[in-house]
């Protein structure tokens, strides 16, 4: 959603958000999330909490749904803040979180907390606290969750594995998300938890396989995400792409790797999302290894100017 950021879309935003129930203010912030960054929607999703959430924590007449309802704003305010390339703002507000849904008694956000816990220790390259966050979100799971949480859990144990190198107990998880999320996916056992199906879990594989070294697994897994994937998710579009152009510069595809790169730089400037601006950096710094082919020095030259991701989020509500 290019130009999310403009107050005319964040105004009729905040009225849609604000007109429903809690979930349904969940639901419209996820699929806008999904078309643009989170940098330009966390302040929303702060105000959302602090003025509609909030006070319903310190009142009478508080009850543990409205825990629940808390910790999955506050989990989704750490994506957000974390897509913003705030990753210490996000860490709090998924402790913040974990804290609400123990409150709650929610076990199954309670382990999709962790799993995002898992998430941000892997962007930060802490493999050892990814795996225990991982570990510790499959403890939550009693086979009463939906697939879509169970999935996302095995994602991230097969992330943390593939991270420090034990590659048959990745790929022994990974076997386990794609025979789980081949078959149809049960509804949502929560209204919290949030979406994750094949594509999502093409996604983490490739990045698996390309911290394994397996160029061909990666690029297999990426293409396949990109089939899966809609046009209107942009920004998960964008990231496969980027791990296909890493995993294709590992197999010394080079050309095809630049081609993506240029398609990538248009579209990291327009998203919202400080994530995938680093990781378009880290793609195009791999490539400059190869700026004697002509197809690679052209699109250096090209991109020579970096997309941007968007600017920090700011916020005084304690979460």
């Amino acid at each position: 959603m290019a130009g999310i950021e403009g107050s005319t879309v964040l105004g009729s935003l905040w009225r849609e958000v604000t007109e429903g129930s809690t979930a349904e203010a969940v639901t419209v912030f996820r699929l806008a999330d999904r078309r643009a960054g989170g940098g330009h929607l966390y302040a929303l999703v702060m105000r959302y909490l602090s003025s509609r959430v909030g006070p319903a924590l310190v009142s009478e007449s508080g009850a543990p749904a409205t825990f629940v309802a808390a910790a999955g704003l506050t989990e989704m305010a750490g994506w957000m803040a974390h897509d913003a390339g705030r990753d210490d703002v996000a860490a709090n507000h998924f402790q913040r979180a974990l804290n609400l849904a123990r409150a709650g008694e929610a076990d199954a956000l309670t382990a999709q907390i962790w799993a995002s816990r898992a998430h941000l220790a892997l962007h930060r390259d802490d493999t050892e606290n990814a795996l225990l966050a991982a570990e510790q979100a499959w403890r939550h799971l009693d086979g009463a969750e939906d697939t879509a949480l169970r999935g996302r859990v095995l994602a991230m144990l097969t992330r943390a594995h593939a991270a420090r190198g034990d590659a048959a107990i990745a790929r022994a998880f990974l076997r386990q998300g794609e025979h789980l999320l081949s078959v149809p996916i049960s509804p949502p056992t929560s209204e919290w938890t949030s979406p994750f199906d094949l594509a999502s879990l093409a996604s983490e594989a490739a990045r698996s396989m390309c911290d394994l070294d397996d160029h061909a697994a990666a690029v297999e897994h990426a293409h396949h995400a990109l089939n899966l994937r809609s046009p209107e998710r942009v920004r998960a579009r964008l990231l496969a792409s980027l791990t296909l152009a890493r995993a294709l510069i590992g197999q010394r595809e080079v050309e095809e790797a630049a081609g993506l790169v240029a398609e990538a730089s248009t579209t990291t400037a327009e998203v919202g999302s400080a994530v995938a601006g680093a990781r378009f950096q880290e793609v195009r710094a791999a490539l400059a290894s190869y700026r004697n082919v002509p197809e690679v020095a052209t699109v250096l030259s090209q991109t020579g100017k970096a997309p941007h991701g968007s600017p920090a989020p700011t916020s005084n509500w304690s979460g």
